[in-house]
């Protein structure tokens, strides 16, 4: 798979690398990988990354590069990186199988969502947990992994107000992604359902960038179980 990149510079201190437009398993795999190498090559001379859909943000003691174009450097690790993955083999791991109540009392856009894409509620259901996702990257400052995936049958714009302290576990969409939230956050997008906080931190172990996700529906009741045993592990 060919990759064409652009580099661009924000600020005296940092580059975005931007990878094509497409938010895949492939693209994202590869710019984690990328991470990993430029911060191989640029430590020990303090170099932080950040990372989300589609670009890698490279932030870097400016007095590291005082001779040397920052684009033109970071180029050169790429170009260098990209001959190197072409001979990458992506490991195949088994799928991780989450549980999600899309339940409208844990859903409220949940109809809304079915009804911008003249779906029932029952069609959304077997849509969204027939697809597989992947873990797209680890964030919140705390290595927990924010859960994406694209599904091209299902597409609903961004809310234009958003929502604060929605509880950990949402899963909602916004354009043709879908995402789960693992802490309390504060998200624009449309939430379809959630999964139990219980079942979550447990998988939490075995997930890292590229792990297939695939979403199962529970009931209401089913939910309230799981969350009860979080509680009841929690006292214990």
């Amino acid at each position: 798979m060919k990759f064409n990149y652009r580099v661009f510079q924000l600020g005296e201190d940092a580059i975005v690398i931007e990878m094509g437009q497409d938010f895949t398993k492939e693209t994202h795999l590869m710019l984690n990988l990328l991470r990993k190498e430029i911060i191989n090559q640029v430590l020990p001379h303090n170099c932080e990354t950040a990372i989300t859909f589609t670009t890698l943000t490279v932030y870097f003691d400016k007095t590291l590069l005082e001779n040397t174009n920052p684009i033109e450097y970071f180029s050169r690790i790429i170009d260098n990186f990209l001959i190197q993955y072409k001979n990458h083999q992506v490991e195949t791991k088994q799928t991780i199988e989450i549980p999600v109540c899309y339940h409208k009392q844990l859903a409220p856009d949940l109809e809304q969502v079915a009804a911008m894409n003249g779906l029932t509620i029952e069609e959304l259901i077997h849509i969204h947990t027939k697809e597989t996702y992947f873990v797209s990257y680890f964030d919140f400052g705390q290595d927990i992994p924010f859960i994406g995936g694209v599904n091209k049958n299902l597409s609903v714009p961004r809310k234009k107000g958003i929502q604060v302290n929605i509880p950990y576990g949402v899963v909602g969409i916004t354009g043709s992604q879908t995402g789960i939230y693992p802490i309390n956050s504060t998200v624009g997008w449309q939430i379809i359902g959630r999964a139990p906080s219980r079942v979550l931190n447990q998988l939490r172990l075995s997930m890292e960038p590229g792990s297939d996700v695939r979403f199962y529906p529970i009931t209401l009741e089913q939910f309230y179980e799981f969350e009860l045993q979080h509680i009841q592990s929690d006292i214990s």
